[in-house]
């Protein structure tokens, strides 16, 4: 759950960011925090969570270590590169960053946690399938799936200036991604494990 946990805290480190960049200005620190929270770290903060919960530990160790240490090369740049002011009133955007190889590697980490992210939700809806012992677990999953995929689609909609899209659909997916963490966390000890016995089967 700690997973979760991260990615909950980095998308709301990303739109605390994103409020002071509205109250106060662009501020390059600041900026780059919202970046490296948002763009980077929350998204493939929910994919290792889901990852954990449907494969085997081994190989969700080795995907962990591998979007690691991606997420910290990438998050290195954005903290090196030199950064153009946004205007006040415009909205933060990752065209600010005068290294254009940044946003290109970032939309590799936005690719791999959608198809991860919607991956897991088809993969558990075929556990589901075997057995309704596993149904608590299938919708924990889609549930968080559905909170991990909205803050994207109210990206989507922020760069056509409908910003209060973007700010309802993350909090819906804050919401939703914690909701499907409570519903994991209560699931019976029992069925987690047969749950696991069948992946590794």
């Amino acid at each position: 759950m700690l997973w979760f946990a991260l990615g909950m805290a980095a998308y709301g480190a990303g739109a605390f960011a994103e409020s002071i960049h509205s109250l106060s200005g662009f501020n390059a620190f600041n900026f780059k925090l919202w970046y490296i929270s948002g763009a980077l770290v929350g998204g493939w903060a929910l994919v290792t969570g889901l990852l954990y919960l449907i494969l085997r530990k081994k190989t969700a160790d080795i995907l962990m270590l591998i979007g690691a240490a991606y997420i910290l090369v990438a998050a290195v740049y954005v903290l090196l590169s030199p950064v153009s002011v946004i205007p006040d009133g415009n909205r933060l955007n990752g065209s600010a960053f005068e290294w254009e190889f940044i946003r290109p590697m970032t939309r590799v980490v936005h690719l791999y946690s959608f198809v991860l992210l919607t991956g897991a939700a088809f993969f558990s809806a075929f556990q589901y399938s075997k057995s309704t012992r596993f149904r608590t677990r299938f919708f924990g999953i889609l549930i968080i799936t559905i909170g991990g995929l909205l803050p994207g689609f109210g990206k989507s909609h922020s760069n056509m200036d409908i910003s209060i899209i973007f700010y309802f659909t993350e909090l819906v997916g804050l919401l939703l991604i914690f909701t499907g963490s409570l519903v994991l966390k209560n699931d019976n000890e029992a069925v987690v494990k047969s749950f696991h016995a069948n992946i590794n089967s």
